[in-house]
């Protein structure tokens, strides 16, 4: 991103804008800043964050909205550019953790605990699904069958 002599914007190719603000896609982050160059965000994309960072950059590259990127730009920067109390910090934290408790399968969670016979038939299928695996290896190429 580069302001012209003339204050217009210059973005580079793996560059959008959102607003004010502009999500660069580089080669294992996303990257957010605002046009001013007073906050940037990098994300790294093997996170969930930056998963749905890069996804919101891809709509927008095909012409899309970017999948809300505009309303959680400005959160983060209003959060970042807040001098923070106790009171913003324990309702930053608590409005963070119910959002992971409303989606725990994005952070890999499973939605609700198995109950005990559900997690007694998932051990045992991924018991018989090793066992069957160690005979599969045990197996005959094949290869003894070919003539030369």
């Amino acid at each position: 991103m580069k302001i012209n002599a003339d204050n217009t914007l210059k973005l580079a190719r793996n560059e959008r804008r959102v607003g004010n603000f502009v999500i660069k896609d580089e080669e294992n982050h996303i990257k957010v800043m605002d046009i001013g160059s007073l906050f940037t965000h990098r994300v790294s994309k093997g996170t969930p964050i930056g998963t749905y960072l890069k996804l919101a950059y891809d709509d927008l590259a095909k012409g899309g909205k970017g999948i809300g990127l505009g309303n959680w730009i400005a959160v983060i920067f209003s959060a970042f550019s807040t001098v923070p109390d106790l009171e913003f910090l324990t309702n930053i934290y608590d409005a963070s953790k119910a959002c992971i408790e409303r989606h725990p399968e994005v952070y890999g969670y499973p939605k609700e605990r198995p109950s005990d016979e559900e997690d007694a038939r998932i051990i045992e299928e991924e018991r018989e699904l090793k066992e069957f695996e160690e005979k599969v290896k045990q197996m005959p190429d094949g290869d003894d069958d070919k003539k030369d």
